[in-house]
């Protein structure tokens, strides 16, 4: 398949990979946002242990989003080639619908698995900094959270012009999320200490 083939396949195609990149996109802001939470009220002190704490899961989430894809979707286009090949009365494996077919099965699974890793290595760069001794590691902590509330923001938006709504509205919405995720962490963490 040629590239100008498929760029006009992902434009015309690309409602499923744009839902798995907004989902799996928000786990891996709010699984990351989580972890930097935790090791935040732990006044945790070591770059390196919060990197590798926070990229464990969003590694996790990578592997786990490409193989679930992968294997989903491979099955429902298979499904979807067969209904073809039944109206057609022909086999379409190797021909332009079938390639077609598994290049999404690919394009899915790649942008299920990649999106929440993405977004993780973003909200942890400030502890690169942290390491080469740039930045205090609380500043690195306040830049991560920053980040994710950007990104959690910037994630609802792009929500909001999919779906031709406010895209203020939709951007704090997403804000809002962050934000109980950390009053639940806090509420959990005072009542731990309390025990």
């Amino acid at each position: 398949m040629k590239k100008k083939e498929m760029l006009k396949l992902i434009k015309e195609e690309g409602k499923i990979a744009r839902r798995f990149f907004v989902m799996n996109s928000f786990d891996g802001i709010l699984s990351v946002l989580g972890v930097l939470l935790a090791m935040y009220f732990f006044n945790q002190n070591d770059s390196h242990f919060v990197i590798l704490s926070c990229m464990a899961p969003a590694l996790a989430l990578m592997v786990s989003g490409i193989w679930s894809a992968y294997s989903i979707e491979k099955v429902e286009r298979a499904m979807e080639l067969d209904k073809i090949e039944e109206k057609m009365l022909k086999n379409l494996e190797g021909t332009k619908i079938g390639d077609r077919l598994n290049l999404l099965v690919i394009m899915d699974s790649v942008i299920n698995g990649i999106s929440p890793l993405v977004v993780s290595i973003i909200i942890v760069s400030p502890f690169a900094f942290s390491l080469l001794d740039f930045i205090e590691i609380q500043l690195a902590f306040h830049a991560s959270f920053a980040l994710a509330g950007i990104l959690l923001f910037g994630l609802g938006v792009f929500i909001g012009r999919i779906g031709e709504k406010n895209k203020i509205t939709t951007g704090l919405s997403m804000l809002v999320v962050g934000l109980l995720v950390a009053t639940l962490l806090y509420v959990l963490n005072s009542s731990l200490r309390g025990v």
